[in-house]
């Protein structure tokens, strides 16, 4: 596998994306996604157009991608990118599903705390 054989840094921040993770996410290559998290990719990164991996995958729409991404760790409300955080990028798109589905986990993590 090319992350392993070649020591590839799954959290190299360049480009207009940022991280390979936020391309992934954006594009909707779950296969991609898993791997570059098992392999340690940065959930919470903050990078590029996007922000982080969650802000692409709430602007597109993608709930396995979120909740992929949710599943490692990936916080909701991390500032940075063009939208500010996951349930901006969500509005903006005019995805309410996803952004009332973002807010209801948020507002449960931080009752939890």
């Amino acid at each position: 596998m090319l992350v392993d054989d070649c020591g590839a840094n799954v959290n190299q921040v360049g480009g207009v994306y940022g991280t390979a993770l936020q391309i992934a996410a954006e594009a909707e290559f779950e296969s991609t996604l898993n791997l570059l998290l098992s392999k340690g990719a940065d959930p919470n990164g903050v990078a590029g157009y996007h922000g982080t991996a969650l802000q692409a995958a709430a602007w597109r729409g993608w709930y396995e991608g979120i909740e992929i991404l949710l599943a490692y760790g990936a916080e909701i409300g991390i500032q940075g990118g063009a939208r500010g955080n996951a349930i901006r990028a969500a509005e903006e798109v005019f995805d309410p599903e996803v952004a009332t589905m973002l807010s209801r986990i948020l507002a449960r993590r931080q009752a939890r705390l």
